[in-house]
C-alpha cells in the first residue's frame, strides 16, 4: 500500500537536483498508485453500505440510488440551483456527491473527493472499528461526548492523512457539521446527527436571502 503522505514527506526533503532525480528513480513506480489507495477505501466502504448483510447472514446488494439516499443525501437538497440558497448552505452543499457523482468515482470517470470520503466514514461508522494498521487504535470505553469527540477527531484526521486529504477544519462549515455529528451520546449515530443538522440548515425558510437593505431574513438568521 502506497500513501500519499509517504511519497509527499518524501519529496519534502528535496534540495538538489540530483535528489529530485533519485526521487524520481525510487518513487516513478508509485506515481500511478497514488490515486489507488483512495478508490480501494472508497470501494470498501461503499461496498460495506451496499452489501450490509442481513441477521440470516444472507447479501442484499442496495442500488446506488438507494445507498445515497439513505446514507450520502442526508437532507440535503438535489437542486443544483445555488442562487436562492444562503451563503453558509452554499458552502455546505457545494460538491456534495449525488447518485451521478458517486457512480463517476466508483467508474473512475472522477476521482475520490474529499467530501464523498468522509460521508461515506461516517455513514459506515468506521472511526469505531478501524482495524486498519496504518491507523491508531483506540480501546473501546464508556466515554463521555467529548471525548468520543477527541478520539474520532484523531481517527479522522489520520484517516484523511493517509489518502493526502486534509484534516478536519473546524472552519469550514461542512468540517464543523462533521465535528459535530461526530460528538454523539450512547446509542446514537454520527450520520444521524449529520441528518438532522442538515435538515434544519436546508429546512423551509432557512434559505431565505437577503432583502434589499443587505439585513439576513429572521429565519436565516435563527440558522
Amino acid at each position: 500500500m502506497v500513501y500519499t503522505r509517504m511519497v509527499k514527506d518524501a519529496f519534502s526533503q528535496i534540495e538538489e537536483e540530483e535528489e529530485l532525480m533519485d526521487f524520481f528513480e525510487e518513487h516513478g513506480a508509485d506515481m500511478g498508485k497514488m490515486h489507488e489507495t483512495a478508490y480501494k477505501k472508497f470501494m470498501e466502504l461503499l461496498n460495506a453500505l451496499q452489501r450490509p448483510g442481513d441477521e440470516d447472514g444472507q447479501e442484499e446488494k442496495y442500488s446506488m440510488k438507494e445507498v445515497v439516499e439513505q446514507y450520502i443525501r442526508m437532507n440535503v437538497p438535489e437542486k443544483k440551483k445555488l442562487s436562492d440558497y444562503t451563503l453558509l448552505q452554499k458552502l455546505v452543499k457545494r460538491y456534495w456527491p449525488g447518485e451521478t457523482a458517486i457512480v463517476n468515482m466508483q467508474n473512475r470517470k472522477e476521482d475520490i473527493s474529499r467530501k464523498a470520503m468522509i460521508l461515506l466514514y461516517l455513514a459506515t461508522e468506521e472511526f469505531d472499528q478501524c482495524e486498519d494498521e496504518e491507523l491508531y487504535y483506540f480501546e473501546d470505553a464508556e466515554e463521555d461526548a467529548d471525548t468520543v469527540l477527541e478520539t474520532r477527531l484523531e481517527k479522522m484526521n489520520l484517516f484523511l492523512d493517509s489518502y493526502g486529504m486534509n484534516g478536519l477544519d473546524p472552519g469550514n462549515p461542512f468540517d464543523f457539521l462533521v465535528l459535530y455529528a461526530m460528538r454523539t451520546q450512547e446509542g446514537d449515530f454520527a450520520s444521524d446527527r449529520m441528518s438532522e443538522a442538515l435538515a434544519v440548515l436546508f429546512s423551509e425558510g432557512s434559505g431565505k436571502k437577503e432583502d434589499k437593505t443587505g439585513k439576513d431574513g429572521e429565519d436565516q438568521g435563527k440558522t
